[in-house]
């Protein structure tokens, strides 16, 4: 059987493409459209206040602790007051920056009018400790309302099973009638289910009344008398 030969590139089209991809301009334009550029936007749209309240924060702890002087302090602290949210929000990506941590950074470094002031708000602090922080603090309240509308709908379970002590109705197995039973018995087993399983989220608040980003305490010892701390 005789093989058949493939020139290796003999047009040179597939390397000419292997080599325009690799000097391609980061970020690569499929790469910026189907996921940096949703990104910014999801960033926006969820965290971009939460993201600043973490900002505050930080810059606040930053001088209480003489990391910075007052007059750096002051600086950061004017310039992310002075930051255009609505401005922020209707911002489109353009690849000029990566995400929106790069973004809020690019202004505040044009507000500062300092780039060293404004990258000292980073001091003490990673990407993860702000990713994980902005998470919870946007979490956090969605849960305290998912506690509040359960135990409202389980409220509610309760007075129609009160109201209906002795309404009958049919009990059914895999579809099938079985047996008479309550309207009351039936509504409280639901209760009873819903009491057990919002447990979950209910820890989930108290968890993320914790601060991640204070593991940094481990690491640097003007940390280490701080309480620990709490939204």
């Amino acid at each position: 059987m005789a093989l058949r030969r493939v020139a290796p590139f003999a047009s040179g089209t597939l390397a000419l493409q292997s080599k325009n991809k690799m000097q391609e301009k980061f970020p690569a334009r499929n790469y910026k459209k189907n996921v940096l550029e949703d990104c910014f936007i999801d960033a926006k749209d969820y965290f971009l206040d939460a993201y600043v309240e973490v900002d505050y924060a930080h810059a606040v702890m930053l001088g209480e602790q003489g990391i910075i002087t007052p007059e750096e302090q002051r600086l950061i602290l004017t310039s992310l007051r002075a930051l255009d949210f609505e401005a922020i929000r209707r911002s489109v990506y353009d690849g000029t920056f990566e995400d929106l941590f790069y973004y809020l950074q690019r202004e505040m470094t044009a507000l500062c009018g300092d780039e060293d002031t404004a990258g000292k708000l980073h001091t003490a602090r990673s990407r993860n400790d702000i990713d994980v922080t902005i998470y919870r603090i946007y979490l956090r309240p969605k849960l305290l309302e998912l506690v509040r509308e359960a135990n409202e709908l389980r409220t509610n379970l309760l007075d129609l099973a009160a109201a209906n002590h002795e309404t009958l109705i049919p009990a059914y197995t895999h579809t099938q009638p079985a047996q008479p039973s309550t309207l009351a018995h039936y509504l409280l087993a639901m209760a009873e289910v819903l009491g057990t399983r919002h447990q979950a989220p209910r820890e989930r608040v108290r968890e993320y009344e914790l601060l991640p980003a204070r593991r940094v305490r481990d690491h640097d010892h003007r940390f280490s008398d701080r309480p620990p701390p709490r939204f």
